[in-house]
């Protein structure tokens, strides 16, 4: 029996020590997996990172030199000798077969580049086509001023009562022309606020008995009521264009300012007006055609009435086809 226990008791020792030993090298085993599969967090680094290339053996210093070229041997001086050019002076140009010396009577840094024959012809050429287009720029550029100094313009110019005005006539001087009747201005709106001092201000005529100044006033009240220190424009409506030029003369005579009628100051102010026309054939009289504008002055009503003092005078053509012209209106 005391053999049996003693042998049951080695049993339970041996497998006490086998237990011990398998816990011991899980243990391990679960230390060496830990270090492969997790990653180690490296503290943050500044300066310097070494990085070898190429050779394993390659030293750990970092240095800011770089490394001296390796000395040719004599074999390897010889070779490149013999490949060098012969002589520094000469130079090569762009045909392999030419090589041009510096002229040893000239500067020392004076070198002379013969030209080919090629290459002269194709230079003549060049110098050949440039005065030929030179000349023939030169003939066009005579030809146009020829044609722009031959085209016949006829300008006038005149002003009236702080306007101006300008027509041109696409023919030559003394072949049209227009003559005037009454000023243009007289044919643009009536103003709606006249001050009373103006109809106060009109005097008889000594030279006309029916110039009287109560005629003349009696005229404006056909389209102006008083209304406490001025006259108002009845209902606000212009009277016809023929009607004006009377008008506008009363008013002229009793002080009102043509330079600055009320017509001008408005907002924003008038653009000169430009009409395009056709002078009909007719030495003596003739008519418009293709009256247009070409731009307007800002209003409707200015640039009808421009028109209409336009076409109120005589015009004259005494060529064999119609004239074109242009006609400018400018408030000043």
């Amino acid at each position: 029996m005391f053999s049996v226990a003693i042998k049951e008791q080695r049993k339970r020792d041996l497998a006490a020590i086998s237990i011990a030993l398998l816990i011991h090298l899980l243990i391990l085993g679960a230390f060496f997996l830990s270090g492969l599969i997790f990653f180690n967090d490296v503290e943050e680094y500044r300066g310097p990172v070494l990085v070898k290339l190429g050779r394993a053996d390659a030293p750990d210093e970092v240095t800011d030199t770089m490394p001296k070229v390796p000395e040719s041997t004599e074999e390897e001086q010889s070779n490149t000798v013999e490949e060098s050019p012969e002589s520094t002076d000469e130079v090569k140009t762009g045909n392999p077969q030419e090589t041009i010396k510096p002229d040893e009577s000239k500067n020392e840094n004076a070198v002379e580049m013969p030209v080919s024959e090629e290459e002269t012809g194709d230079r003549g050429k060049s110098e050949t086509s440039s005065e030929e287009s030179q000349t023939e720029s030169s003939t066009v550029n005579e030809e146009t001023s020829t044609t722009e100094a031959e085209e016949p313009v006829t300008v006038t110019k005149g002003s009236e009562e702080g306007n101006a005005w300008e027509t041109t006539y696409e023919a030559s001087p003394g072949i049209v022309g227009r003559s005037f009747g009454d000023e243009i201005y007289q044919y643009m709106p009536i103003p709606q606020f006249v001050e009373k001092a103006v109809f106060d201000s009109i005097k008889d005529d000594p030279d006309l008995i029916n110039r009287t100044a109560d005629k003349k006033r009696s005229i404006l009240f056909r389209y102006y009521d008083l209304f406490g220190d001025e006259y108002l424009l009845k209902d606000q409506i212009q009277p016809q264009y023929d009607e004006r030029p009377q008008i506008w003369s009363i008013l002229a005579e009793g002080g009102y300012n043509l330079k600055d009628p009320e017509y001008k100051q408005v907002v924003p102010s008038l653009r000169p007006l430009i009409i395009t026309f056709t002078v009909g054939i007719g030495s003596e009289e003739t008519f418009l055609n293709n009256v247009q504008v070409y731009k307007s002055s800002g209003n409707s009503e200015v640039d009808e009435a421009v028109i209409y003092g336009f076409q109120k005078a005589i015009f004259s053509n005494s060529s064999d086809t119609p004239v074109k012209g242009r006609f400018t209106y400018r408030f000043e």
